[in-house]
């Protein structure tokens, strides 16, 4: 089982998921380009269990 981490760009959140993920996939609909502001945006679906999240705080 492997440990995925990612965080936001910030850094202020962190991810980490434990397992694998059920589907992988990229989409080109004009809500994830906009959201992506790209011409694609990868997203990833996973179980509910096995991932937490952490806030923190730069000073």
């Amino acid at each position: 089982m492997s440990v995925l981490p990612g965080s936001c760009l910030s850094g202020n959140v962190r991810i980490a998921v434990r397992g694998d993920p059920k589907r992988i996939g990229i989409c080109h609909c004009t809500d994830c380009r906009q959201e992506s502001g790209s011409a694609f945006t990868y997203f990833a679906i996973l179980l509910r269990v096995g991932w937490g999240a952490a806030c923190t705080t730069h000073r």
